[in-house]
C-alpha cells in the first residue's frame, strides 16, 4: 500500500493569570491510500480527521478544576474496485464476465462532543483526592467498515460492514493517592459504560 499521511495541530495556551490557564485548539489528519500489493485486504481510501477543543484549568485554595470540550469530524471514502478471477485488480473499465466487484465505494461522515470535568484536593501533606466525569467518542475505523479479505499473518478473513455506527463512552472516577518517602497507595475505582 501506498498511504500519505499529514497530520496536524495548532494551539493558543494562555496563561490568565498565577491560577487560572485556558488552552484552545485544533488537530486533524488527512490520510490518501492506494493500493500496490498482491493481496488486497482494504480499499483505496481517503480520510479527514478534524478536532476544535478548549480546555480550562483553575486553582483555588486547595482545589484545582480542570474541564474540556472537543468537537470531532471524521470523513472517510473509499473507490470503488474489481478484481479479475485469480483477485488481481483490474484497472480501467472492467468486462463484467470475467470480473467481480471486490470493494463498493464508500462515503461516511461521522461527528461528536467528547468532555471532561474533574476536580482535585491537593489539602493533604501527603494525600491527594480526584474526582472525573468525562465522555468519549470513537468512529468506526476502515477496517472495521470496508476490510474484504484473508488477513495474512492471522489466518482469517475479514469482512467489513459499512453501517457500524460510532462508540459513545461515559467514565466516572474517583481517586485516592498517598505518596509518603517510603511509600506510595493509589486506589482509582472506576466505572466505564
Amino acid at each position: 500500500m501506498h498511504l500519505h499521511s499529514i497530520p496536524y495541530q495548532f494551539r493558543y495556551i494562555k496563561n490568565i493569570d498565577s491560577t487560572q490557564l485556558l488552552s484552545i485548539g485544533t488537530s486533524g489528519m488527512y490520510q490518501k491510500n492506494i493500493n500496490k500489493g498482491e493481496e488486497l485486504l482494504i480499499p483505496d481510501y481517503s480520510l479527514i480527521d478534524a478536532g476544535l477543543y478548549v480546555f480550562y484549568q483553575k486553582t483555588f485554595h486547595h482545589w484545582t478544576f480542570a474541564g474540556g470540550l472537543r468537537w470531532d469530524n471524521r470523513s472517510i471514502s473509499t473507490e470503488k474496485m474489481f478484481v479479475d478471477s485469480t483477485g488481481k485488480r483490474i484497472e480501467g473499465n472492467p468486462d463484467p464476465a470475467n470480473s467481480f466487484e471486490k470493494f463498493s465505494s464508500l462515503s461516511k461522515n461521522y461527528n461528536n462532543f467528547s468532555g471532561t470535568a474533574g476536580l482535585v484536593f491537593n489539602g493533604w501533606k501527603d494525600a491527594i483526592l480526584k474526582f472525573n466525569l468525562s465522555r468519549g467518542f470513537r468512529t468506526p475505523n476502515l477496517s472495521e467498515l470496508a476490510s474484504n479479505g484473508a488477513h495474512e499473518g492471522t489466518v482469517r478473513y475479514e469482512y467489513g460492514n459499512a453501517a457500524l455506527k460510532p462508540e459513545i463512552s461515559h467514565q466516572l472516577d474517583v481517586g485516592l493517592i498517598v505518596n509518603k518517602e517510603h511509600f506510595l497507595f493509589e486506589l482509582t475505582p472506576f466505572v466505564n459504560h
